[in-house]
């Protein structure tokens, strides 16, 4: 996967992930019959766009620069450093949210159910991303030939 693809991946699909995600939840939980319309859906999206744009640049910023230190794209070890920033993220959406209900109130048991519920969901974006990075990545077979002959200098 090229860098600039990737980048838009990293960045606009956790939202989406995290979003629909949300409103699956929001659907199996309530059984509430107004959020199956086609417009609850893109305001769950909107929503999940607004409060989760901030942790997925951030994301994007710290997968990228794995990326340039050396971490393979098609490794497994991406996918679990996405699943680690999307449980990460998922915390961060989770406190932008109760910063935003209400300022200087104690956290009750909706804020940790809140709370537990975003981590999960991203731990999913975050696993569901690094999976297409590392599926859509070229496999880089001369750096696991070169690190396994030790006839060959490292330079």
């Amino acid at each position: 996967m090229k860098t600039g693809p990737r980048i838009a991946l990293e960045l606009l699909a956790p939202p989406f992930i995290g979003g629909t995600s949300l409103w699956v939840s929001n659907l199996n939980s309530r059984g509430n019959i107004n959020m199956a319309s086609p417009g609850a859906y893109l305001l769950v999206i909107a929503f999940a766009y607004v409060f989760a744009i901030g942790p997925s640049v951030l994301y994007m910023a710290v997968m990228e620069w794995a990326f340039s230190r050396g971490l393979n794209p098609s490794s497994w070890r991406t996918v679990l450093l996405s699943s680690f920033l999307g449980v990460f993220a998922g915390i961060g959406c989770s406190v932008i949210l109760a910063i935003d209900r209400g300022k200087g109130r104690k956290w009750d048991d909706a804020d940790l159910k809140l709370f537990v519920m975003l981590a999960i969901i991203g731990l999913i974006a975050g696993v569901v991303v690094g999976g297409i990075v590392k599926l859509c990545s070229p496999c880089s077979m001369n750096s696991v030939v070169k690190s396994n002959n030790p006839n060959e200098r490292q330079a």
